[in-house]
């Protein structure tokens, strides 16, 4: 059977070892839509980097609102304003948080998606790209900032999430980040698919009625969520 919750299983080698370079597109197109489609299937997921789905490949994607972000093979250039980040967490970690050592202002690069049909440079997102179509890997810098406002945590999140993400490209999740400091967590809720299952479909928590003893539909379980 498929492994329903693919990030909370990967092995912690895989977590800890540095990322190898993606060397093509085609590759990080791949990889990229494997991000997508994993995903998909979490609540109040921002960004999601390849060693969280067991590839230890430098890519990386974060989803917000308008916001679409790949991090192909990303270096930071700079960093400005330090600041601690309160409870900060993790999908591969859930239930917990941390105050984590952060900046408010990082420069980075990171190759881009390009196409080269007809010879006429165009940045390209994975989605769109259709096989055979000439495409290179760019090499683009790029600045994120976060706002002064800590106290509003939507404004600082792109920011915070490309750190995040790039953190765990070089094998450094959160505990064991150096300044990271556990705080309280919260609750534990498990994941569920809420993608590609019906609402009459079993309950993929796997959870069951008390008097019948059969799977609960996923509309009258984690669907109501």
């Amino acid at each position: 059977m498929t492994n329903p919750y693919p990030i909370l299983n990967v092995e912690e080698v895989v977590l800890r070892t540095p990322t190898t370079t993606v060397v093509t597109a085609e590759e990080a197109i791949k990889i990229i839509e494997q991000l997508e489609t994993a995903m998909e299937q979490f609540k109040g997921c921002v960004g999601l980097a390849a060693p969280q789905i067991g590839i230890s490949k430098a890519v990386a994607i974060i989803r917000h609102e308008e916001r679409e972000i790949n991090l192909i093979n990303p270096t930071i250039l700079e960093t400005k304003t330090p600041f601690v980040h309160r409870r900060e967490g993790c999908m591969s970690f859930p239930g917990k948080r941390f105050d984590v050592p952060r900046f408010r202002l990082i420069r980075y690069e990171t190759d881009a998606l390009w196409s080269y049909e007809n010879n006429k440079p165009e940045p390209v997102f994975a989605p769109d790209y259709l096989p055979g179509q000439p495409t290179r890997l760019v090499r683009r810098e790029t600045v994120s900032c976060a706002d002064e406002d800590e106290e509003d945590p939507a404004v600082s999140l792109i920011a915070i999430a490309v750190q995040h993400e790039i953190d765990h490209l070089l094998g450094l999740c959160l505990p064991w980040k150096e300044g990271a400091v556990e705080v309280e967590g919260d609750p534990i809720i498990r994941p569920v698919l809420v993608a590609r299952v019906g609402r009459n479909d079993p309950c993929p928590c796997g959870a069951t009625d008390p008097v019948t003893g059969r799977r609960k539909k996923f509309k009258k379980c984690c669907g109501k969520i």
